[in-house]
């Protein structure tokens, strides 16, 4: 999640030579269903309006997460409206400011949701965000009293719960997966971490999965693209990362994350993803892709 929006496609029409690099792909791409564990709501778009762009761009299945909050009432009639198709999480927030809440009142707050069946897990928890000093929750650590309170909900629930944590404060969330080993962690981004970090952490810890949602060349949110993207300028995907993605193939989970207008670089962010898929194993693409969102969401 990167609520300082840089990346607009009018920015982004600005480095051709990027866009042209990264849009090459290397051989087949994924033509399979695409399940989407990383989805904002946006501000220019209603939920409705969202979900038809979504489909329209190939999307089969995706969850909704916070922020911003989204109106119980407005899920529920998304869901009518597109049944097995959109699955929200629960997200704290005080009711007067819509910002995230994490304090004494914060399990209540997700419980509440929770018990309206309109919820199938929580997340986006922001704990450790770097993006900026008006992003919520930005520096709250992830082995602190209140998110090892919301680690012990989701296990209890048995619902996965996705938390923002960016890789240099990675042994602050591994504490947490520590505490309760019953509670499934989905680490978005994966913390913007290198493929070594990464790998390391999975191996230690069996609780946590991954999202590859925002890890593309196209999003500008203040680390180096090199860093941040997958795959090689040619399309290729990096050694590393194929690597990881095959030895992890259970817990790795297909995400973009939209918010703002991101939505309006979708024509290049699907066949990005579709290109990275392309190049794992068939049985490994399938999983990240769609069936391991479907295993921990019971679909």
């Amino acid at each position: 999640m990167r609520w300082t929006f840089i990346a607009k496609l009018s920015a982004a029409l600005l480095l051709p030579g990027v866009l042209l690099a990264y849009s090459a792909g290397a051989g087949p791409s994924y033509t399979g269903p695409l399940f989407d564990v990383h989805l904002h709501q946006t501000s220019s778009l209603s939920l409705s309006d969202l979900i038809k762009v979504v489909q329209k761009a190939g999307l089969s299945r995706a969850v909704l997460l916070g922020p911003p909050a989204t109106d119980t009432n407005v899920v529920l009639a998304a869901e009518t409206q597109n049944p097995n198709f959109v699955f929200p999480f629960g997200y704290p927030t005080d009711p007067q400011t819509n910002r995230q809440v994490l304090n004494g009142d914060t399990v209540r707050l997700i419980e509440q949701q929770l018990d309206s069946k309109a919820r199938r897990g929580i997340g986006e928890i922001s704990l450790r965000h770097m993006s900026g000093p008006n992003v919520p929750g930005n520096n709250y650590p992830a082995d602190g009293p209140v998110a090892l309170q919301i680690y012990d909900l989701a296990a209890s629930r048995k619902v996965p719960v996705t938390v923002h944590v960016e890789f240099e404060f990675s042994t602050e969330l591994e504490r947490g997966a520590d505490h309760n080993r019953n509670a499934i962690i989905i680490w978005a981004h994966m913390g913007d971490g290198p493929p070594s970090l990464v790998r390391d952490i999975l191996r230690k810890h069996p609780n946590l999965y991954v999202d590859i949602s925002s890890r593309n060349p196209y999003f500008q949110r203040g680390r180096p693209i090199e860093d941040q993207t997958l795959t090689n300028s040619d399309g290729s995907l990096k050694s590393d990362w194929k690597s990881v993605f095959e030895e992890f193939a259970d817990r790795v989970l297909f995400g973009i994350d939209l918010n703002n207008d991101r939505y309006l670089l979708l024509d290049q962010l699907i066949p990005y993803y579709r290109s990275v898929l392309g190049q794992l194993t068939p049985q490994t693409a399938e999983k990240i892709a769609y069936k391991n969102a479907q295993k921990l969401l019971g679909l």
